[in-house]
């Protein structure tokens, strides 16, 4: 393909279809259906050329096809590959699409203002023009800014825009915030006006793709199931399989949607601002996948009209995405590393551990039953891997519901990082240790149910604030057993176990107000 393509009723690939470097090309169609190959780049050169691929969903028919068990049907502006092989390589593929910020960004109202941002030894291949999100750096997730580039030399990147709130930075081993690309040469996005049916982006039915250095942007179908804009559905095994480097931005439902597929890797892709949930787990029979360095924000919630934690008919689609997380984990057995998440509404990182629901559990028999206790999740299933992940500017860091236990062995949550988030971690049910934790300027620092919480080697600060609740004084707390209004110390101790080390760095640096909380340090003495 070489040449621009407007006005399509629909493109079919059964053959190969590949797209020509050296010229800008846009392709506006009502749908794309890939049975064979579809290439934007290849594994020996990265695709430097723009390409727009527009999904129009103005046409009020449905895409469908007739396969060969039975009529597959894929609604209204569906890019899909069904069995076929995708191949995507933007230039920004291999390079970071998220970094920290070295120093410390101030405030300026002027819209022609230019900043120097000064990151930590990420390689960046931002370039004049490209949109850029400053994360917020306080207690709210909707204090961000967004600038535009104006050049890029020696690691200093200069933008310039209005810039509104203060943005922190320092150097390694500092919390700091990160600094976003959304912008990429390779756009698939709805059309302008679609909200809230736009289009949607499926692989399915295969075990094997590349998708690389894309921005995937108004797309997905508010409240409807299967209709995202990324969805890799029922894939099976994929260990070939790769989503990496990509930015999701002003989406209408979700965001990367992981749905019958394991061994996959979802690596460094940013998603900001979407409906419901942002990195999800769909059907709690996805495992093994590689879930690295990526960096998730939500804001909005969405209702699918039904509930789907007693639906004893698995049909319905809705997963709590009426409190949104940026990490919706239903099954566990996967790896979490180096991932950040953002949340307005509730925890940046959240388990809901059941057992395994919806379409696997209606259609595939064979399948969910080999998962966790013949279906069940609850109980059965520990984390492979939960290491250095972060959250902050949220109203949660890390929680779980319902119960999260696994035999006698306790959840390990290794190096998770909280900052200025309300509380930085609720365990719920179980056993759960913590291992070098850092847990900075949150009111509650620990939030216990009925579970013993297990602290090694964690740093713990207040964020001085204070909560009022009839008349009377919470300060913040290092941790409560389920609110502060109703701790008791003698059982806070019981619940929770710090080793010397969190105690002496607790007492020596958390600058809690003892005097406040009773004089009693419970667990911390």
């Amino acid at each position: 393909m070489d040449e621009d393509a407007t006005g399509l009723s629909g493109l079919q690939v059964h053959g190969t279809l590949d797209f020509q470097d050296g010229v800008d090309i846009l392709l506006k169609t009502s749908y794309v259906f890939v049975c064979g190959r579809f290439s934007i780049g290849s594994p020996s050169r990265a695709h430097q050329s723009k390409v727009e691929i527009i999904l129009d969903t103005a046409d009020s028919r449905e895409m469908s096809w007739m396969g060969p068990r039975g009529q597959k049907n894929f609604g209204k502006g569906p890019f899909v590959t069904y069995g076929g092989f995708l191949y995507i390589r933007g230039s920004k593929c291999g390079s970071a699409v998220w970094a920290r910020l070295q120093e410390t960004v101030h405030p300026s109202a002027d819209p022609e203002a230019q900043y120097d941002l000064k990151l930590r030894g990420a390689a960046v291949a931002w370039k004049p023009g490209d949109k850029l999100l400053i994360a917020p750096s306080g207690r709210e997730a909707s204090q961000h800014d967004s600038v535009v580039v104006v050049n890029n030399t020696n690691g200093s990147v200069r933008v310039k825009g209005p810039v509104s709130h203060t943005h922190l930075g320092g150097p390694a081993g500092t919390v700091a915030t990160e600094v976003l690309t959304l912008s990429h040469n390779v756009i698939i996005r709805g059309a302008d006006g679609c909200s809230p049916t736009c289009g949607h982006f499926m692989l399915a039915h295969t075990n094997h793709g590349h998708i690389c250095g894309a921005a995937f942007t108004n797309l997905g179908q508010t409240a409807t199931e299967g209709r995202y804009p990324l969805h890799i559905h029922l894939a099976g095994s994929s260990p070939g399989l790769v989503v990496k480097d990509n930015s999701l931005s002003f989406n209408h439902n979700r965001g990367v949607v992981l749905h019958g597929v394991s061994e996959m890797l979802v690596e460094s892709n940013v998603c900001f601002k979407t409906r419901g949930h942002c990195f999800m787990t769909e059907d709690a029979v996805e495992q093994y996948n590689r879930i690295f360095r990526n960096w998730g924000f939500v804001d909005r919630g969405q209702s699918f009209g039904c509930k789907h934690s007693h639906d004893s008919t698995f049909k319905c689609p809705h997963r709590s995405d009426n409190n949104p997380q940026a990490f919706w984990i239903s099954n566990p057995r996967n790896y979490f590393d180096g991932n950040i998440g953002i949340s307005s509404w509730s925890f940046a990182f959240f388990t809901e551990a059941r057992h395994v629901t919806g379409l696997t559990r209606r259609n595939y028999p064979a399948e969910w039953k080999k998962i966790g206790s013949n279906g069940r999740i609850k109980g059965s299933v520990p984390f492979l891997q939960f290491t250095n992940n972060e959250a902050h500017s949220s109203k949660g860091g890390v929680g779980n519901y319902p119960r999260h236990w696994f035999g006698r062995e306790c959840i390990v949550y290794e190096n998770f990082t909280a900052w200025r988030t309300h509380q930085a971690m609720a365990g719920h049910g179980g056993c759960w240790t913590l291992k070098g934790a850092r847990l900075y300027n949150n009111y509650n620092g620990i939030r216990a149910f009925t579970s013993p919480i297990n602290l090694e080697k964690c740093q713990i600060s207040s964020n001085n604030q204070t909560v009022f609740n009839r008349g009377k004084r919470y300060p913040s707390c290092p941790a409560v057993i389920r609110f502060a209004t109703r701790t008791s110390f003698s059982w806070l101790k019981k619940m929770v176990r710090a080793d010397n080390y969190t105690k002496q760095w607790v007492r020596d640096h958390g600058k809690y107000e003892w005097e406040q909380l009773g004089g009693f340090m419970g667990p911390f003495e």
